[in-house]
């Protein structure tokens, strides 16, 4: 059966071949260029073979992955605010009196 430009057996492949060599590099993104060029195609489209097929297995779903995005962003933005919240709130603190009596 084929799908769009490569069959179905060379897509199972090439998804075996990343597989097996994903341990062997420091990131998904190099394992993809890596098989990719050994393969002959794009990382970009290697990287969306193996997201569908997590997918497919029983990996994120869609709104899972929206949600997590959503997630890493606010952590993101609550890292850069907690040190400006730090410097706000020294400035605005209260003067100590001194204790009378």
């Amino acid at each position: 059966m084929t799908v769009g430009a490569y069959s179905r057996d060379f897509r199972e492949r090439a998804l075996r071949m990343l597989a097996e060599v994903r341990p062997d590099h420091a990131s998904d993104h190099a394992a993809c260029k890596y098989v990719a060029g050994k393969i002959g195609m794009t990382p970009e489209t290697l990287r969306v073979w193996r997201r569908r097929a997590d997918g497919d297995a029983g990996g994120v779903s869609g709104e899972a992955q929206a949600e997590i995005k959503r997630l890493k962003k606010q952590v993101s933005s609550a890292r850069f605010l907690c040190p400006l919240r730090a410097i706000v709130f020294a400035r605005c603190a209260p003067m100590k009196l001194p204790v009378l009596g």
